[in-house]
């Protein structure tokens, strides 16, 4: 199949796919005689996996180590898989941890927001006045 097929069955943008053969995640391509690419299943294949990761934020490299031992190494390491799923879940939770301190942050500059009501400085929401303060030495 060619890659406009490729993308339509894998979901995936075909600027996306030429990108992932780039970087070596994607098998080999044959190409015909006519020098187009003939891609197979096992590129759809591929390449869902390649996306199913991505959705969860996983790096290319991490990508590139699940694709080796799942795809190329027949006995994958079932340990070094669960390390691999076990490292991005702390990535994860520290993200979480940041994103709930920036919600408190957030939160906590509306608390001094006067909805419509003047501030003493003359704006409508004390946010400006705080994120000014915040901002200076």
């Amino acid at each position: 199949m060619r890659i406009k097929e490729l993308s339509q069955l894998s979901g995936m943008a075909a600027s996306a796919i030429r990108f992932y053969e780039d970087e070596g995640l994607l098998p080999p391509v044959r190409r015909s005689d006519n020098g187009y690419r003939s891609y197979g299943n096992d590129h759809v294949e591929r390449l869902r996996f390649i996306q199913r990761c991505r959705s969860l934020d996983m790096s290319l490299e991490d990508i590139r180590r699940m694709t080796g031992l799942l795809f190329q190494n027949l006995e994958a390491d079932p340990d070094e898989v669960h390390d691999i799923v076990e490292e991005q879940l702390a990535v994860v939770d520290r993200r979480i941890a940041e994103l709930n301190l920036m919600r408190g942050e957030l939160l906590s500059l509306l608390d001094r927001c006067h909805h419509g009501h003047h501030h003493a400085s003359g704006e409508v929401c004390g946010v400006v006045d705080a994120l000014r303060r915040e901002t200076q030495p």
